[in-house]
């Protein structure tokens, strides 16, 4: 069990039953590229120019709104000096990436940490 929420009643359940985690484990990719990018130390405007493309699709990247493709994934993967199995919608990181335990600052320090 990563961790545990209490509810009014003092029960216990487990944080991955909670609406918070669902909400999280849905836009996983989304919060990792932010993470990435706050790391890398780039507004969304300095990393779309990087790219060539609009700071509203970093945006929408970033919250869900919009899925990039493979070829997209490599060129952000390429500019935030990440590996491209963090960013790619196709399966979940390997590793210890568990979001429970770890501050928005440290999952990007864990993507980060294992750069090319």
């Amino acid at each position: 069990m990563l961790a545990l929420v209490t509810r009014p009643h003092d029960e216990f359940v487990p944080i991955e039953s909670t609406e918070y985690w669902k909400k999280m484990e849905k836009n996983r990719i989304g919060n990792l590229l932010a993470g990435s990018r706050l790391k890398a130390g780039l507004t969304q405007a300095q990393l779309a120019e990087k790219l060539g493309i609009r700071q509203n699709m970093v945006s929408d990247y970033e919250r869900g709104r919009r899925a990039y493709s493979d070829a997209m994934a490599a060129r952000l993967c390429k500019v935030l000096q990440v590996k491209e199995k963090y960013l790619r919608y196709a399966g979940k990181p390997t590793g210890s990436l568990r979001p429970a335990r770890m501050s928005g600052a440290s999952v990007a320090d864990a993507v980060i940490k294992d750069r090319r």
